[in-house]
Formats: structure tokens, C-alpha cells, sequence
């Protein structure tokens, strides 16, 4: 009987550990979206000041195998009749410490986190590699080709 005791016993510490560690996950990739939609929300804020671009955000539940279900936030930019949505797709990504789209009917423009440090780019080419660091001045290159 001991032995099944020090199994279970054992076990019950590795789930707290997992749980832990699922937290710490979700929080950071939490943290990291709040800093690229901010980011976002500053980069057009004069246009929407002026009424050029109106910005509405919501939330949206994501559900992830290990990081079971959340809400994340969702930014949708308009500007006339032109709709972009900026929806995060995962935290669990191959390669990468979430990813996020950018979407209209007709495109879509993926945007990963690297790291802290690193930040947020924008996957120009994902068979050749070809990523860029998503600055104010890309995001409002793709923003603008969007919105045609």
C-alpha cells in the first residue's frame, strides 16, 4: 500500500507543478498581448482622435490543450466600410511564444512572439523564414493595404 501512496503522492506534486508552470505560461503570453495591443492602440491614435479609424475592443475565450480556456482580448479597427480584426490564435505555438492574426475577408497577416526581448514580428515569408520586427511604420503598412 505504501508504494501506492508514494505514487499518488508523487503524482499529486507533479500536477501542482504543471499547474504552476501553465499559469506562469498563460500569464506572460497574457502580458504580452496587452503590450502589442497598446502598442496598436497608440500607433493609431491620431487617426482615431480625428474620427478616421474607430477602435472597438472585446474578448474573446480561447481554449489551448495546456493552457485549458481563457479570455483574450480582440481589437477590431474600422475605418468606413473596411473591418480589420486582431485576433490572438495561441500561445502554444511551434516555434514561437504566441501568435496573433490580422484579418479582413480577403487576408490575413500573421504576427508571432519571440520573446520579451525580442517582441513581436510579422511573418513576411513562413517557407523561407522571413520575419521583421513589427514596428509602427509596418504595422501601418499593413493596416493601410488592408483597409483598401
Amino acid at each position: 500500500m505504501s508504494d501506492l501512496m508514494g505514487f499518488l503522492r508523487k503524482k499529486k506534486e507533479e500536477e501542482k507543478s504543471k499547474v504552476v508552470v501553465r499559469e506562469e505560461l498563460k500569464r506572460l503570453w497574457l502580458e504580452a498581448l496587452k503590450k502589442l495591443f497598446d502598442d496598436i492602440k497608440n500607433w493609431v491614435a491620431d487617426a482615431s482622435q480625428e474620427g478616421l479609424l474607430q477602435i472597438h475592443e472585446d474578448t474573446e475565450q480561447l481554449a489551448e490543450e495546456h493552457l485549458g480556456r481563457y479570455q483574450v482580448p480582440l481589437l477590431v479597427l474600422r475605418a468606413g466600410a473596411s473591418e480589420v480584426l486582431i485576433k490572438p490564435i495561441g500561445a502554444m505555438i511551434i516555434g514561437a511564444k504566441g501568435r496573433v492574426d490580422m484579418i479582413t475577408h480577403a487576408e490575413q497577416h500573421v504576427f508571432i512572439h519571440v520573446s520579451a526581448q525580442e517582441g513581436w514580428s510579422y511573418v513576411r515569408d513562413k517557407r523561407k523564414g522571413i520575419y521583421d520586427k513589427l514596428t509602427k511604420e509596418l504595422f501601418t503598412e499593413l493596416l493601410m493595404g488592408m483597409l483598401k
